[in-house]
């Protein structure tokens, strides 16, 4: 977000007098609040505002994919500990259910 803002204060000055305009901007962006008190004029900022928002939402769907991940690893670590490492793989075939046979069945 500090080097998004840089980029946008430097190549969109008309709008972001500061630095500081920059960065609020792009944190609102990057959140994606944007209460559009500040918007890019020009064709450079608005591409890369562009910019700063698909890497905002690349960088929540890698730490959210993370977060998700760290689960069932924790859970197959926890089943390990108690001794119950029972494979579920949905490509091992299962038996089917056993039937009793007719030569068993009372007449």
């Amino acid at each position: 977000m500090l080097v998004g803002a840089l980029v946008i204060y430097l190549y969109d000055d008309s709008e972001f007098a500061t630095y500081g305009e920059a960065l609020w901007f792009t944190l609102q962006t990057a959140t994606t609040v944007g209460y559009g008190d500040i918007a890019p004029k020009r064709a450079v900022g608005r591409i890369l505002a562009g910019g700063v928002m698909l890497v905002s939402l690349a960088l929540l769907t890698v730490m959210t994919a993370t977060i998700t991940s760290y689960f069932p690893s924790v859970r197959r670590a926890s089943a390990f500990n108690r001794g119950t490492t029972r494979s579920r793989s949905p490509l091992r075939a299962s038996r089917p259910p056993s039937t009793p046979s007719m030569s068993n069945s009372i007449t």
